[in-house]
């Protein structure tokens, strides 16, 4: 993240809605294959804690996590996300898939949801860059260059539950900025906004 000024986290109330939403629990199947090294044996785990915090909406701002969304990990699937190395989504299977693949250059990860006429989401797939982007699940002081596979996480299952992007300057405390910064790990839960737009997604279900 390349903005900078006075920390706004819980003051902006800036949120994006897309078009759809989630109806009932998120269920979804990890494939591992292709996983980094450095994160092969922690990225399960750390998919799984930013799944809780999204759609909890464990937040920085002292807010009660305890949004209604809920998910259910189906376990490993050889099925892969549908997801195209250029960053386009290339059909519904039935699945909801988080894996590992190539993406363009400035695109960290990349999420595809599939939804009825009327919102509701029939599947999302999750692919995350395995080819130009190194990860860590843990930040150590020698960081240099690798991305928060939490953080990056955090954000894709917004995207799921159905948030859009904010602005990258005004909002740049906000999970759902568009970029993030290497070795940043300061954006591991909500935000006002982001926790504002999960609830607002909640509304919708009611």
């Amino acid at each position: 993240m390349t903005a900078v000024g006075p920390d706004n986290t819980c003051v902006d109330t800036s949120y994006a809605l897309k078009s759809w939403w989630l109806s009932g629990a998120y269920s979804w199947y990890y494939n591992g294959a292709g996983a980094p090294s450095p994160v092969v044996s922690t990225a399960l785990s750390a998919i799984t804690t930013s799944t809780d915090t999204a759609l909890k909406g464990a937040n920085r701002c002292g807010l009660p996590a305890t949004l209604p969304f809920t998910h259910k990990y189906l376990g490993t699937s050889t099925a892969k996300p549908q997801v195209s190395v250029d960053a386009t989504c290339t059909g519904n299977d039935g699945k909801s898939v988080t894996g590992w693949g190539s993406l363009p250059p400035k695109v960290l990860a990349y999420t595809c949801t599939y939804y009825r006429s009327n919102g509701t989401i029939l599947a999302s797939d999750v692919l995350i860059d395995n080819v130009l982007h190194p990860w860590f699940t843990t930040l150590t002081s020698s960081c240099s260059g690798a991305y928060d596979l939490v953080t990056t996480m955090v954000h894709e299952r917004l995207h799921t539950l159905g948030l859009g992007h904010v602005d990258q300057v005004t909002s740049a405390n906000q999970v759902m900025v568009p970029a993030s910064a290497p070795c940043d790990t300061t954006r591991r839960l909500l935000g006002y906004g982001d926790y504002g737009g999960v609830k607002a997604l909640a509304a919708r279900t009611g």
